[in-house]
């Protein structure tokens, strides 16, 4: 169960912080409100759907758990557009910690490979890249108390670690 001032992170859009519960007698349902951390965005979610987008922020020592088993671990990388769109729409909303990372340390290893080719992310995988990135280092800032920066670094330092990608046909 969550109270209003609890900090989640929802599937889709992120950390957010709990702001207000508010009862729709229309639907005859409860609501939580939910503003974004990053825009203020305000989100409305019925509470019997909270299990489906909202899960608790995770603490230091799960974040760090979950780093350290997306080591040697890789996701087929399909050269099909739309098959990688998909894929990775699913990594991202699935609202499970290891997906998010797994996703984000893939997309590390690609624009590593491209850069080594002097080509950059296409235009999709980029904004994957920046929504994973988002998504990962605002739940991190909150897990162990760091400033963006200190976030941000720490995943780049610990995903970049080795190549994880893989192509598919």
């Amino acid at each position: 169960m969550y109270w209003i001032g609890d900090i989640v992170v929802h599937s889709g859009h992120g950390v957010c912080r709990i702001t207000d519960k508010k009862t729709n007698p229309e639907m005859n349902k409860d609501f939580f409100q939910l503003k974004t951390v990053s825009n203020q965005l305000t989100i409305m979610i019925p509470e019997d759907k909270v299990d489906e987008f909202l899960r608790p922020v995770c603490s230091k020592d799960f974040f760090l758990q979950n780093l350290d088993l997306t080591k040697g671990k890789a996701i087929n990388y399909s050269k099909d557009n739309k098959e990688r769109r998909n894929q990775f729409q699913t990594l991202l909303s699935s609202n499970r910690l290891q997906d998010t990372l797994l996703l984000l340390k893939s997309l590390y290893s690609l624009a590593d490979e491209k850069k080594k080719e002097r080509k950059m992310l296409g235009s999709f995988d980029s904004q994957f890249f920046q929504q994973a990135l988002k998504k990962a280092s605002e739940e991190l800032m909150f897990s162990m108390n760091l400033s963006k920066t200190e976030a941000l670094e720490l995943l780049e330092k610990t995903l970049k670690i080795q190549p994880v990608y893989q192509y598919s046909k």
